[in-house]
């Protein structure tokens, strides 16, 4: 069993999604072995609401190609007391034209 851990604190200017994507790389890859190993995983922040939304969301993003709205309205679908920061809002929204 592996493990992939990042460790942020949780502040108005912390960055997740990093410019060059190194972040988002290793995240993505992370997951894409786990799912092809058939292999579990858990993304989890403290209460599970912004970090492991905008984890998930730049995953979900990347995977599906889906735009930022459409990934946030299924996470949203699966857990409705997300509250994302608009801090990653901000990211997110980066990331999504990095991968247009």
């Amino acid at each position: 069993m592996a493990y992939l851990t990042f460790f942020w604190l949780d502040q108005d200017n912390q960055v997740v999604l990093d410019s060059k994507d190194e972040a988002s790389n290793a995240i993505f890859d992370f997951i894409e072995e786990a799912v092809e190993a058939t292999e579990s995983v858990l993304v989890h922040s403290i209460r599970g609401q912004s970090r492991a939304t905008c984890t998930l969301a730049a995953y979900i993003m990347r995977k599906y190609k889906w735009s930022l709205l459409k990934s946030l309205e299924f996470l949203n679908s699966r857990r409705p007391d997300l509250e994302i920061r608009a801090t990653f809002i901000h990211q997110l929204s980066a990331y999504e034209q990095r991968l247009k």
